[in-house]
């Protein structure tokens, strides 16, 4: 069994992942399998001195520069170098469900089966809308669904590495995996959806992240031909779902903050932004750091 080719390979694209990814990494390697597995980390500049560890733990590290990361184009790279038969890419803030997640998720591969997804789910102490389900209710993501059954996604994918050689990833800055869908299908590629292998997948946003991530999101949607128009986004504003359920949240004490509250505003706003106007990806936690920099900056200049 040590000389046979993996079956997996794990990949893991990272930056200043900290705990969590400390944390995934572990119960990866000590999945309940009775295959090879291989996991493949690559870097594109911590400074956190989380990959030191990872190295000294014996996992492969292949290092990028930053300004050469690509979402896309390094999953590409992922599949040039990994060893596995099968892809599973998994996000460096996710985490494994159980010991058993991988092998119930590549159990769903058989002849005819091309991708497997499986879902992230939040742990109760998350963002409200992202805990308590609502984070997508917006009609771009409701078309999408409507049209292709699911939203592939990174997070928690499985897929075979013949077919990523054979239908790569766009080089695009952000949604690399709804744009790999829409090619897969074209392909005529068959995708299944694993619901009993679960990632635990939990977002903490303050006000300009939660801003930043859903711009983001909004440009992604941009590359993989999504519309959302001045009408979807009013009409998502006022709904009647969103806003009954955001002032119960309110009065029960759930929600924690006006971004919470206006959610059913900001989401729309945000989406429409980064749809039609946004030009570049840029991470929300660097988008946090800055606004905590300008904050303390223009603090000092009160005191001179």
């Amino acid at each position: 069994m040590e000389n046979a080719r993996p079956r997996a390979t794990v990949v893991y694209l990272t930056k200043n992942g900290g705990s969590t990814f400390l944390r995934s990494l572990e119960l990866v390697r000590t999945q309940e399998v009775d295959f090879p597995l291989d996991v493949l980390v690559i870097d594109s500049g911590s400074t956190d001195g989380t990959i030191e560890k990872v190295e000294a733990s014996g996992v492969r590290v292949v290092q990028v520069l930053p300004q050469e990361f690509n979402y896309g184009g390094t999953k590409n790279l992922a599949a040039r170098l990994a060893a596995g038969e099968i892809l599973v890419f998994l996000s460096q803030d996710n985490v494994p469900s159980g010991r058993g997640w991988l092998a119930t998720l590549l159990s769903y591969f058989t002849n005819d089966i091309d991708v497997v997804q499986g879902p992230s789910i939040s742990e109760p102490n998350g963002y409200y809308w992202w805990a308590r389900g609502g984070f997508f209710y917006t009609r771009e993501t409701r078309r999408w669904i409507r049209e292709h059954g699911l939203g592939l996604s990174c997070c928690n994918l499985a897929i075979r590495r013949d077919v990523v050689l054979r239908v790569p990833f766009r080089e695009v800055p952000m949604s690399e995996d709804k744009v790999l869908q829409r090619d897969l299908i074209a392909a005529g590629a068959t995708i299944r959806e694993a619901i009993d292998a679960p990632v635990y997948h939990t977002h903490f946003y303050g006000a300009r992240d939660l801003a930043q991530r859903l711009q983001n999101e909004g440009l992604g949607w941009s590359y993989a031909g999504a519309t959302y128009t001045v009408s979807d986004m009013l009409l998502d504003m006022v709904s009647p779902t969103m806003w009954a359920r955001s002032i119960r949240a309110a009065l029960s004490g759930d929600i924690r903050g006006f971004h919470e509250l206006l959610f059913p505003f900001i989401r729309p706003s945000m989406i429409y932004k980064g749809l039609h106007f946004a030009t570049a990806y840029k991470w929300e936690r660097e988008a946090a750091i800055e606004a905590r920099s300008r904050t303390r900056d223009l603090g000092n200049k009160g005191f001179r």
